[in-house]
């Protein structure tokens, strides 16, 4: 997840760029801030598989016993449902928006430029 959610980021900060290339950027406590979320927010979402009713932990008395953790089989399909949606779904739709925008200010800049050059082909 925190693969995905730094890729988000890496993505709406390109996209920033590009489509706004003459703005004024992050400054240097804005960007510490940016990348804090980045690391803390997807460690953040792991809280509810330790302490919710996702995980079971039991006592394991056979081979020198210890603690057992595992996915509680009856609630894995929301922690699957859950992870899926946050971890994959909702960067991947971040990563796309704006790639798409990207693309959308390239494709307007294209377009003006190629205007641009007709009217300096016809004033010669």
């Amino acid at each position: 997840a925190v693969t995905m959610w730094a890729c988000a980021a890496t993505s709406v900060d390109r996209c920033d760029v590009l489509t706004r290339p003459l703005v004024r950027r992050l400054t240097r406590r804005t960007a510490f801030v940016v990348i804090a979320i980045t690391w803390v927010f997807p460690f953040g979402l792991t809280l509810p598989a330790i302490v919710g009713s996702w995980v079971a932990i039991a006592y394991q008395a056979e081979n020198g016993g210890g603690l057992l953790c595992y996915l509680n089989p009856v609630r894995s399909y929301e922690f699957v449902l859950f992870w899926t949606i946050v971890g994959i779904v909702i960067p991947t739709a971040i990563i796309v928006g704006c790639f798409c925008g990207i693309g959308w200010a390239i494709w307007n800049k294209a377009k003006a430029r190629r205007r641009c050059v007709e009217q300096i082909g016809r004033a010669v």
